[in-house]
């Protein structure tokens, strides 16, 4: 048995040349359905040149989700102020302080969560300040003026010349102008919050200085995933929609919930998948057949055409998935080849089969084929590739015979002064000479270079020709390896 050639399945193996996002869709309460989803991706992360999200960096790009709790960050708040006083300690509590602001960026909004995102920012620029790091507690004190320009440092806390500081960053801000932020919602009247700060409920119109602003929604049932905006000058406008900011739950998987229906979930995945900047967005979901079983069905959207290239699925036992069912889901992910018990859907690529009959680079039988695959009835011979050689030189070399000739030729015109030359002379000869030598030498090579090149299409067309060969497939790292 000999490799002869490896046919590629563009569409039925992930090539992982960016980062793919793994998430959970459907209906997000079902708890079971997040693990399933983490182990899912934890069996494609594994796999060889993989090049998958982790949990984290997904939750993370959809806005985060704390592990910890308020309480935790009033813990790290207080040992932050209480290392203020000792000089040696100023690193820890600017690090303390940095892990505060990053947890309560993940917390639900609301408006004790924004008086400790200012006291934060405040005692982070303090620290800062002391350190002469003057530019990171400016940056931290514009975020508080931005959206609160009314806002004091407490003169029980802080120093005048920190004080008188902060009253210069203020006045900055001021001078920028403002510009108007306009809020909306689907549904109307829910709370906003700009830069973690409460601006009332929606629609809300606000004046800001232009910049960079994280809008977010407040919301009784869980955490809506924020958004990023840039208010220009002219001023710019938001919408947050309960279907997508308040569909995903970063901390189920993560997990999109979705309407049932196939065109709903197709755009909602869409919208996640561009909203992340993945070439591929893998989702898990559970799905009930028409006699009542519940699967676990796993597909691959590929952004660039909207469509679900792949898709597989498991069927669902009082115990969950089958023993191995998800690392088998996770092989179809990866190279398109559906194993038992995967029942592949669409994008599957045909396991090892029966023999089958190849004649003219076409399947002519393949019973058990999933794909169509084709395969060289001959390599061409060494012969083709020295004929197209000699062609190729013959062809550069009457090139360079034609140049000599028409330099030659410049070079009589100008020693007869462009006029036609009168007399036999020596000059007149030699130069005569080399356009008929050079042409003829051309003339010969442009000859020799057709030929061969007539030679190896030949030879190529011979090579091409109709041979039936019985082959087998099996699958390979690469895609399908067609064997002899």
């Amino acid at each position: 048995m000999r490799l002869v050639t490896v046919v590629s399945m563009s569409l039925s193996t992930v090539a992982f040349a960016a980062s793919d996002a793994v998430v959970a869709v459907g209906q997000c309460s079902d708890g079971a359905l997040g693990s399933y989803v983490r182990e899912l991706r934890t069996n494609l992360a594994a796999r060889p040149r993989a090049s998958v999200m982790s949990e984290a960096e997904t939750i993370g790009a959809l806005g985060g989700a704390s592990a910890s709790s308020p309480a935790d960050v009033q813990r790290l708040i207080a040992s932050a102020r209480y290392d203020l006083y000792e000089k040696s300690a100023a690193e820890r509590a600017e690090r303390a302080l940095l892990t505060a602001l990053e947890d309560l960026s993940a917390l639900p909004p609301s408006e004790d969560r924004w008086k400790d995102v200012r006291d934060v920012r405040t005692l982070l620029a303090h620290v800062q300040h002391k350190a002469d790091k003057k530019a990171d507690a400016e940056s931290r004190l514009e975020r508080i003026f931005r959206v609160e320009p009314d806002y004091q440092p407490d003169r029980n806390t802080f120093p005048p010349s920190f004080r008188s500081f902060a009253d210069q960053v203020r006045a900055k801000v001021k001078k920028r102008g403002l510009a108007s932020l306009q809020v909306q919602t689907k549904p109307a009247g829910l709370p906003v919050y700009v830069d973690a700060r409460p601006m009332g409920v929606s629609p809300v119109t606000v004046k800001l200085p232009p910049g960079d602003y994280r809008i977010e929604v407040g919301s009784p049932t869980h955490r809506w995933m924020p958004r990023e905006v840039r208010l220009e000058p002219a001023g710019a406008s938001i919408e947050l929609d309960r279907a997508f900011e308040g569909a995903v739950h970063a901390s189920k998987g993560p997990c999109l919930e979705t309407e049932p229906n196939r065109e709903a979930r197709l755009t909602s995945m869409m919208r996640l998948a561009g909203f992340l900047r993945v070439p591929r967005l893998i989702a898990g979901r559970f799905e009930e057949g028409p006699t009542g079983d519940r699967y676990l069905v796993v597909s691959v959207l590929d952004t660039m055409s909207g469509q679900e290239t792949q898709e597989a699925k498991v069927k669902l036992g009082p115990a969950g998935p089958p023993l191995g069912g998800i690392a088998r889901l996770a092989d179809f992910v990866a190279t398109g080849e559906a194993l038992s018990p995967v029942v592949p859907v669409k994008g599957a690529v045909m396991p090892e089969t029966e023999r089958v009959e190849v004649a003219d680079g076409a399947v002519k039988s393949a019973p058990d084929a999933a794909v169509a695959v084709t395969a060289p009835a001959r390599r061409p011979p060494i012969g083709t590739y020295v004929a197209g050689g000699v062609s190729a030189a013959a062809l550069l070399a009457s090139g360079y015979f034609f140049l000599q000739a028409s330099n030659a030729d410049g070079q009589l015109k100008t020693h007869c002064g462009g006029e036609l030359c009168q007399g036999d002379t020596a000059e007149t000869a030699r130069l005569t000479a080399a356009i008929d030598r050079n042409n003829t030498m051309g003339a010969i090579a442009l000859g020799v270079g057709a030929a061969s090149a007539a030679v190896a299409g030949a030879l190529l067309l011979w090579s091409g020709g109709e041979e039936a060969r019985a082959i087998r497939l099996r699958p390979s790292p690469g895609g399908v390896a067609v064997e002899f």
